[in-house]
């Protein structure tokens, strides 16, 4: 591989090249403008028939320019979670000293735009945050991300590629809800509400009431003031983890409603795990036979989430 063949595609990895509508259109127009300045020896139009193409070839150098020299770093959130906006952040670099880059956008494969940025000055960076979200739990694909760059006169859109496609580990959604039992079961019942149950302790935090609190950790003279309902957390010294314990066992893994049932019981279980860590309060895991080792703080919530995210269900028996 030459050396110029390897500084190509370090500076445009899978470069692409497509006209505009508009380009189309000037393409026309200009051959027009050249037939007519040819036959008629019009001096005038000769004149503006090479103004035109350099603007062609002024546009074409610097949008090549502006591709080549604008880098992008894309740096996944450290926590996804199902049904709520993963952050990325994106750190777009002009390293061209002379040319800014004018009309950035970055779109994903499907060609839906990430982010559209108008202006970056010369040897100037900015990093933005976009928002994608994730509808499924478990290992997820987002990109390939393109740059694209379309100014400064539009005639035709250079692209090249800045983010592979790569998999991320989306965690279940965090509701709070009930784990174990069977439908219908009475002893099925929430963790959220085993966790909260009691008076004992300082006061953790003062939040808004959620559904699957206990009544008793309704805090009355606040809720008075606020006309709304707000709930109590306290800290408790415990001695031994909670055990949370999913059966992923089914009767019938393809019944829709008994796949819903299951997808609450493991977002109950992730967030009675959260809750729980917040709190600095010992939790264990147990997936069918599978019991994970006892954590007891936020940073090592990972070891008990990425289970659940990957768990699926199995035949009963």
């Amino acid at each position: 591989m030459s050396v110029m063949t390897h500084r190509w595609q370090r500076m445009f990895p899978g470069f692409k090249l497509r006209f505009t509508r508009w380009g189309a259109v000037f393409l026309v127009l200009a051959l027009v403008l050249a037939f007519a300045a040819v036959n008629s020896g019009n001096n005038g139009l000769i004149a503006v028939l090479g103004a035109a193409l350099g603007s062609y070839v002024v546009s074409g150098v610097w949008s090549r320019e502006v591709l080549g020299q604008v880098s992008a770093r894309v740096r996944p959130p450290k926590e996804t979670f199902v049904g709520r906006p993963a952050l990325f952040e994106i750190e777009l670099l002009n390293a061209s000293r002379i040319f800014p880059a004018y009309g950035l956008v970055i779109k994903s494969a499907d060609g839906t735009i990430v982010l559209a940025q108008g202006y970056i000055g010369p040897g100037e960076s900015i990093k933005r945050t976009v928002s994608w979200g994730f509808d499924r739990r478990g290992r997820r694909q987002f990109g390939a991300w393109r740059l694209e760059v379309v100014l400064p006169l539009g005639f035709f859109v250079k692209s090249k590629e800045i983010l592979k496609g790569q998999s991320i580990l989306v965690y279940p959604a965090p509701v709070p809800g009930p784990i174990g039992g069977r439908e219908g079961d009475k002893a099925d019942r929430g963790v959220e509400r085993f966790v909260g149950r009691g008076r004992e302790g300082d006061v953790f935090q003062l939040r808004d009431f959620r559904d699957g609190d206990d009544t008793r950790q309704v805090h009355w003279k606040q809720t008075a003031r606020q006309q709304r309902m707000i709930a109590v957390d306290r800290r408790r010294s415990v001695d031994k983890p909670l055990i949370i314990r999913l059966d992923p066992a089914l009767s019938d893994p393809a019944d829709s409603a008994a796949l819903r049932l299951f997808e609450k019981r493991v977002s109950a279980a992730t967030a009675a795990i959260l809750r729980r860590l917040e709190h600095g309060e010992p939790v264990i895991l147990a997936i069918g036979d599978t019991i994970f080792p006892a954590e007891q703080r936020r940073a090592g919530a990972r070891r008990l989430l990425e289970p659940l995210a990957m768990v699926r269900p199995v035949v009963e028996g």
